[in-house]
């Protein structure tokens, strides 16, 4: 994540003269700015829950078994066989 801010960052100083020349160059560049704090934050927020999940686990316990009824599921969208054709 670090490298693509410091590419995002020297992207956008490389591109200072042409936001001023064009509005929407600007524009874009304001909005991929606000795409990617919104990416870095919900990154950010996914791995405080996975931690916080990760700790209410006991210590040495393996992955929690399925729902039955998430196994049906998923076996009718995924049949048996890879679902290659042919």
């Amino acid at each position: 994540m670090a490298a693509h801010l410091l590419g995002g960052a020297g992207l956008l100083v490389r591109d200072v003269a042409r936001a001023r020349r064009e509005p929407a160059a600007a524009t874009a560049a304001v909005s991929r700015a606000a795409l990617t704090g919104a990416a870095l934050a919900a990154t950010a927020y996914a791995g405080a829950l996975g931690r916080r999940a990760g700790s209410d686990a006991p210590a040495g316990a393996g992955p929690a078994a399925p729902e039955p009824a998430l196994a049906v599921m998923s076996r009718e969208v995924v049949p048996s066989g890879g679902g290659e054709s042919g």
